[in-house]
């Protein structure tokens, strides 16, 4: 009989058999609406879920796992999460996407999975604040940054409003310090996207040739609110802005602390004329020596790439 049945078959009837209700069996680690699309086969377990479900019923977990389950495809995990979603369900959509995640784990590296899961934590987060629920609607939010890395490469804005809510929430739940914290982490990125944003219109600048323009806003910016990237576009613009104006020495002092942020091979192109207008400017300064030192390193760097 037992072979027979489907997974959850056997975690109903072995529910029924010992009396419990689908909230008793499903506790703190699922929800109850989880437990009934397991119990009704319409959602597939993880090993985790099995082992809780196998604790409880008192029963071991080989009773439960069937070595002949498929694996859900990812297009109809995706057709799953999407049904969900739209039924405002995200609780479920977090626990099935985390199912899938544990058991495949390289799933985490696509993008447009990961989307889909800060989505719906997104989506939770906010029902729980709507509901004054602080506490979850924190830790909803803190699941999200488990990507904060990544979110800091190509998504600033996001990462803001995740630091600005759990501002919010932990002010609410009278955990002042992390509250604190967050805030700082909001203003920093504040800062950082207006200066990057300064950064990109100064260029604009510089390509039309507006060097005095280029000088005068670029220094007026703190390069503690500028990434690595842009710390080297600030210090090179203002250096070439120097060198157009024919002030060598003012050059040379930019040009040259623009140098570690271009050290990456991906940046051999933006290095060689680095290079190539440090030895203009020494020559012009006739400092010769200096001049042949950087035109070598030119050449090198034309080598490489």
């Amino acid at each position: 009989m037992y072979p027979e049945m489907t997974l959850g078959q056997k975690v109903k009837e072995a529910r029924i058999h010992r009396q419990l209700t689908q909230k008793e069996l499903a506790g703190d680690f699922i929800t109850r609406n989880m437990l009934s699309q397991i119990e009704n086969d319409i959602a597939t377990p993880s090993i985790k879920t099995i082992e809780h479900i196998a604790s409880i019923l008192e029963k071991p977990v080989s009773y439960f796992i069937d070595h002949n389950i498929q694996r859900v495809p990812e297009s109809e995990l995706i057709e799953k999460i999407m049904a969900l979603y739209e039924d405002e369900a995200f609780d479920d959509s977090i626990i099935q996407l985390e199912q899938y995640f544990e058991e495949h784990p390289k799933a985490t590296s696509k993008r447009f999975l990961r989307n889909i899961y800060m989505n719906c934590c997104l989506q939770a987060a906010k029902v729980a604040k709507t509901n004054q629920d602080f506490d979850n609607s924190k830790r909803y939010y803190e699941k999200i940054l488990a990507y904060e890395t990544d979110l800091m490469f190509y998504d600033d804005a996001i990462l803001y409003n995740i630091y600005s809510e759990l501002a919010e929430v932990n002010a609410r739940i009278d955990t002042v310090d992390e509250s604190k914290s967050y805030d700082v982490k909001a203003t920093y990125l504040v800062n950082k996207m207006v200066a990057n944003q300064i950064i990109q219109g100064m260029y604009i600048a510089f390509v039309e040739g507006k060097y005095d323009k280029v000088i005068t806003k670029i220094r007026s910016l703190d390069t503690k609110d500028l990434d690595n990237h842009n710390k080297g576009r600030y210090f090179m613009m203002i250096g070439s802005a120097y060198y157009y104006k024919e002030s060598f020495e003012m050059a040379i002092k930019y040009l040259e602390k623009a140098i570690p942020y271009y050290r990456s091979g991906t940046y051999n192109s933006i290095i060689t004329m680095i290079y190539e207008d440090l030895s203009k400017c020494y020559s012009n300064l006739e400092d010769y020596k200096k001049a042949y030192e950087y035109l070598q390193k030119s050449k090198r760097t034309e080598v490489v790439k």
